[in-house]
């Protein structure tokens, strides 16, 4: 498995369609929130109200955002190469690299295979 790094802008927009997902606390998992409700302003165009809950939230993002998030690069080098040149080209918008920190994975279950003996216990088959 290789290691990636990716350069998006720091100005992630969230979809004001989708729910917003709280952490409640340490011990629950993240729960979703309702969605962002939309508004009108007098241009008629949809302007999102956000509502944050308070601590530690994740979010989906906006496709406009999620387009520019489709180059990965082998090294931190590499993105930070690819990062330097797209600021310079797009004056104060800042760029980030992002590289995973932690990984969670689970594994295929064993299966054991048992039997019941003739006292009427149930032992594993060797």
């Amino acid at each position: 498995m290789k290691r990636y790094w990716y350069v998006f802008s720091l100005d992630v927009l969230t979809d004001p369609n989708a729910p917003i997902f709280a952490q409640v606390n340490d011990e629950v998992p993240v729960q979703p929130v309702a969605a962002n409700p939309l508004r009108r302003n007098r241009n008629f165009d949809f302007e999102p109200v956000v509502l944050q809950p308070a601590g530690d939230y994740g979010f989906k993002i906006a496709a406009a955002t999620y387009r520019n998030m489709n180059q990965a690069f082998t090294s931190r080098k590499a993105a930070q190469l690819w990062a330097k040149e797209q600021a310079e080209k797009n004056p104060k918008v800042m760029y980030g690299i992002y590289e995973c920190v932690q990984v969670f994975e689970t594994t295929t279950p064993t299966i054991i295979e048992k039997k019941f003996n003739d006292a009427g216990e149930l032992i594993p088959v060797v």
